[in-house]
Parts: structure tokens; C-alpha cells; sequence
């Protein structure tokens, strides 16, 4: 028996000490953090949320109308009575749109339209995503090499590129490569 509330979306299955790869996007991919300070909202709420919710974040990207996270839960249980992982997305999608829409002096505009989570099987599985993650900026045109994907200042690239140096970074593309650069729909 599920000792979590029902939804209405598809069910969570957290796996105690694993990771995920999660994905948010923007409704109708309208470009919301498309400057320096939206994405600063972005950034902070998301390190408020991954610390109250106890969730380990190894790498993440944000574009203007979405982001990835590599996110890491150490045991199954429910916050609020739902699952961490549902309560990771609530807390976060809700606490950035009501910044974001008094920054707009909007009231109740929606601004996530969904979000994917897809929880990693082999260390083979989390190096291509936490690849996927690093070549986000090049992928979709931000910047024009993957080595100046590595100095994408809105994501954690910068902290691995410190860590592993560019060589240390080639090097995990070449043990995991990517397979698929077809961009997500409304993400382009």
C-alpha cells in the first residue's frame, strides 16, 4: 500500500541512495529567465529548496526556459504528505513563480508547465546525463564551444571545470558520450 497521497500525475518511485535527473520547463517554453537576475532567482530558491528539503544536488543547468538537475535522495519518505521528490518540484516551481510574478506585478500567472524526473541505473547512465547537463549552454546555441560551455556561470560547470579541470571534464566525454543532442520540444 502507497503511504503517499494520491496524484494525479504519474507516481514517484524514489529508490533509497540514488540519483535523478530531473527536468523543468517553462510553460508554453516562454523565456522567463532570460536575464541575469531572473536566473539569480532561479539559483537561489533552488539551493534554499535542495538544503530544507535535504536533497544532494551534484550538477545542474539553467536556460531561459527550462533547467536539469542531477539530484540525489538518500532515503524514500514524504514531506508534507507527499513524496520528496513531488515536494522538491512544489517548493521550488511555486516559491520562483511567485518571486518572478512580483517581480511582474502579475498575480497567479502560471509559469512551469511540467517536469520529468528519471532516476539513474549505472554509473555509465549518470555520467552521459551529468555530461548532458554540462553541454546544455553549447547545445542550445548559448555559447559556441564546449569549452566555454564549462564557464556557463548559470549552472554548476564552473565548480567542475575547478574540480576536474578541462581535461578531467574531456575525459568524462569521452567514458560517457552522448547520444541524443535532439533538442526537448519547446526547449529549443
Amino acid at each position: 500500500m502507497n503511504k503517499f497521497v494520491k496524484n494525479n500525475h504519474r507516481p514517484h518511485h524514489i529508490y533509497d541512495a540514488q540519483w535523478y535527473f530531473v527536468t523543468g520547463r517553462t510553460y508554453e517554453g516562454i523565456h522567463y529567465f532570460d536575464t541575469h537576475s531572473r536566473k539569480q532567482i532561479f539559483i537561489k530558491k533552488l539551493k534554499v529548496v535542495t538544503q530544507s528539503l535535504d536533497i544532494g544536488i551534484i550538477s545542474w543547468s539553467l536556460l531561459s526556459n527550462h533547467y536539469h538537475a542531477l539530484l540525489r535522495f538518500e532515503k524514500e519518505r514524504a514531506v508534507n504528505g507527499r513524496p520528496v521528490l513531488s515536494e522538491f518540484f512544489r517548493l521550488l516551481h511555486s516559491q520562483v513563480s511567485s518571486t518572478v510574478n512580483q517581480l511582474d506585478r502579475v498575480k497567479g500567472r502560471k509559469i512551469w508547465y511540467q517536469y520529468w524526473d528519471y532516476c539513474l541505473r549505472s554509473k555509465k547512465d549518470f555520467g552521459a546525463h551529468f555530461n548532458y547537463i554540462l553541454q546544455q549552454p553549447l547545445k542550445h546555441g548559448i555559447v559556441k564551444t564546449l569549452r566555454a560551455a564549462y564557464d556557463y556561470p548559470y549552472s554548476s560547470n564552473p565548480v567542475w571545470l575547478e574540480r576536474l579541470s578541462e581535461d578531467g571534464l574531456w575525459e568524462s566525454f569521452l567514458q560517457n558520450p552522448i547520444k541524443d543532442w535532439t533538442p526537448s520540444e519547446g526547449c529549443e
